[in-house]
């Protein structure tokens, strides 16, 4: 009976003419075995027979770089699937086949590591799939109960105001936004009587600054963005109980009327402060009456 030896790297019992252990895969030096096939006087047809004897293939050592890939693919799909699900469940699952393929083989702490975790990657990763999908159909949900557009309406109500038109008009709003846009016709562009409402949040313009403030923007804005337009009356005024400034604009060439008002809603829990209220008429002349006597602030 051949005499054992034992592997310099894992102390394991090995047999002669062996090229690598087969516990740990550690490659043996060929010079030392030759000398121990000598030694034991094995003939040239025995030496033959058992030149390559099934343990001195190295799956073990193959089997363990497959244990060792497979934590990492394990230590990456817990990284990237957080931010992509889809990555870290491939990772996961590429980690979970490779840990079972050389699980029999693997020995030490690498054995059960190199299972477990890509299998907590490969949970956690699913958890993270089906979080983003719930999520992505709640938000879908949301934006379609809460957003008109194009959709007839003569009322509409913002988390800052409720107000009510004469006439159905289609409606721009986007859930939880203060600003709309409401028109006559199919579309914004073609229509010949339109509302613009616009609101946010400001600290830097009070009572006391409001309306120079007020007038130099609305000015401005006339200037840059409504050429052909002439002022034909602009005032301080109250819109809604809230302090407001106004400018009435009129184009001949096209007849087109417009009113600009800006207005400064004073309430502490509001979420926006500030509003300018925009609208525009074929005719030569246009007020916000009708909006103003059913407009009502929610906050």
């Amino acid at each position: 009976m051949p005499e054992e030896q034992q592997c310099p790297n894992c102390q394991q019992p090995i047999e002669n003419g062996a090229i690598y252990c087969g516990n740990c895969g550690f490659k043996l030096d060929t010079s030392a075995t030759a000398q121990q096939v000598n030694s034991n006087s094995i003939s040239s047809n025995q030496a033959q027979e058992a030149a390559i004897p099934a343990y001195d293939i190295p799956t073990t050592h193959h089997r363990q770089h497959w244990a060792a890939m497979a934590l990492a693919f394990g230590v990456i799909a817990i990284g990237g699937g957080a931010l992509v699900p889809l990555l870290g469940i491939v990772f996961g699952i590429t980690g979970v086949v490779m840990s079972t393929s050389s699980y029999r083989k693997t020995h030490g702490w690498l054995k059960p590591v190199s299972l477990i975790v890509p299998v907590l990657a490969l949970l956690l990763s699913i958890g993270f799939w089906v979080n983003n999908s719930a999520n992505n159909a709640k938000q879908t949900a949301s934006n379609s109960a809460g957003t008109s557009n194009g959709i007839s309406s003569m009322s509409v109500t913002t988390p800052c105001y409720t107000l009510t038109f004469k006439t159905e008009f289609n409606v721009n709003n986007a859930s939880g936004s203060c600003t709309i846009n409401a028109y006559n016709e199919s579309n914004f562009v073609d229509s010949s009587n339109i509302y613009k409402v616009l609101a946010s949040q400001t600290n830097q313009i009070t009572t006391a600054n409001f309306d120079s403030t007020a007038k130099q923007a609305i000015e401005s804005d006339v200037s840059k963005n409504l050429p052909g337009f002439n002022i034909t009356n602009q005032s301080s005024n109250i819109f809604s109980g809230s302090p407001a400034y106004y400018i009435q604009a009129y184009n001949s060439s096209t007849n087109v009327a417009v009113i600009e008002e800006t207005i400064l809603h004073n309430d502490p829990s509001a979420r926006d402060n500030f509003f300018t209220i925009v609208h525009a008429v074929n005719d030569s002349a246009v007020n916000l009456d009708e909006l103003e006597s059913t407009w009502h602030w929610n906050n």
